[in-house]
């Protein structure tokens, strides 16, 4: 058996010290090192003086963040649209030429007769079914695709003479991961137990009672039950399946704190509740994972992380989150809303879009 290689972590090396480790670490761990010494170089030097090939990385990164994170339609929302005018260019660049044709019919979907970052803006805010329509079936389209950052990992390498990092203090310094519970490690197991699986929760219970006993997990029953219902919540928010979502919201989240993808899973409810007009819904459960925040976590790096995470979220939907934003500004009052760290999640896998709960993730600084 292969031994598996170990992840790199971006501590501010160099192009050339990043490339030394391309045979002793894995490509997507070294493909995200690039981005982070990449940022670190727009915040001192002005994103307008990288090089095309140090904008393409990021564009790509952008789009495979954020459509197997929430979709299309989360590519255009948040502030990745900023690469929208750029990113079919980019995907050809590095030879994704069926990702770039699918992101240009994404991109007609918004009717734009010029695609500016303002235009979309603009366009992405208005309700619009059939849009939606396009931008759902462009998602199940790209999750079909063969993983992208292979090209992306050949296209640094090949072109690494116009991608020059300078070491740099400039990186991110995150807390020690935390061990998966035994129902977040039954979740993920659940993810790959049956291709196109659309199960009850019952079905899904089984299904992680056999998970544990094939692999020697020491699961409780009340392990397989959390790690059914975090399962059956993720694919129902993928879904989009509100009545399925809503009867499962109060449990789920009662039931995953302490879990490490409590955080993102609240934010990926509250936007998928705003996608749909529900700014009332999302306010109300992003104001309560706040106060839950507010009283159960310490006062360290990872509390800080949340605070971080969502001052980006409230900051990108003030108006939508009113009770949430009061809340947390007069909370506070150390975080500064106009200007947060923004912190996105990126998928290690891209089978799976990015509404799982507990899905293995890296954050970036945008």
């Amino acid at each position: 058996m292969r031994e598996r290689l170990p992840k790199l972590e971006f501590t501010g090396q160099t192009t050339d010290e990043l490339l030394a480790c391309k045979d002793t670490h894995t490509p997507l761990s070294i493909v995200y090192a690039f981005q982070w010494g990449i940022q670190a170089k727009a915040r001192k030097v002005g994103e307008q003086r990288l090089t095309e090939e140090e904008r393409t990385v990021l564009a790509v990164l952008a789009l495979q963040r954020e459509v197997n994170n929430g979709g299309y339609f989360q590519f255009f929302w948040n502030s990745s649209r900023s690469y929208a005018p750029s990113i079919v260019t980019a995907l050809n660049r590095i030879g994704d030429n069926d990702a770039a044709k699918l992101t240009e019919t994404a991109i007609a979907a918004l009717g734009l007769p010029n695609v500016t970052v303002e235009a979309v803006s603009q366009a992405i805010s208005k309700e619009d079914p059939v849009r939606d329509a396009v931008l759902s079936s462009c998602d199940t389209e790209f999750y079909k695709l063969t993983d992208g950052f292979p090209r992306l990992f050949r296209f640094i390498l090949e072109n690494a003479a116009r991608i020059q990092l300078e070491r740099t203090d400039d990186y991110p310094r995150f807390p020690k991961r935390s061990e998966l519970s035994v129902a977040a490690k039954l979740q993920t197991r659940l993810m790959f137990w049956k291709k196109g699986w659309r199960p009850t929760l019952e079905e899904a219970g089984e299904a992680a009672v056999e998970i544990a006993k094939r692999e020697n997990i020491p699961a409780t029953v009340s392990d397989a039950e959390k790690g059914a219902m975090f399962y059956v919540f993720e694919l129902a928010m993928r879904d989009e399946n509100f009545t399925l979502c809503d009867s499962l919201a109060p449990t789920v989240f009662e039931r995953m704190k302490g879990e490490i993808g409590h955080t993102l899973a609240r934010k990926q409810w509250v936007q998928l509740l705003l996608k749909h007009g529900r700014a009332a819904d999302a306010d109300m459960w992003a104001l309560s994972y706040l106060q839950h925040i507010r009283s159960a976590a310490p006062p360290d790096d990872a509390g800080q992380k949340r605070l971080e995470f969502w001052a980006a979220v409230l900051q990108e939907n003030r108006d939508a989150l009113p009770n949430s934003f009061a809340y947390f500004e007069a909370t506070y009052p150390q975080v500064d809303l106009s200007n947060p760290v923004r912190r996105t999640i990126i998928y290690n896998t891209k089978r799976v879009p990015g509404t799982g709960p507990l899905a293995n993730a890296t954050t970036d600084n945008e």
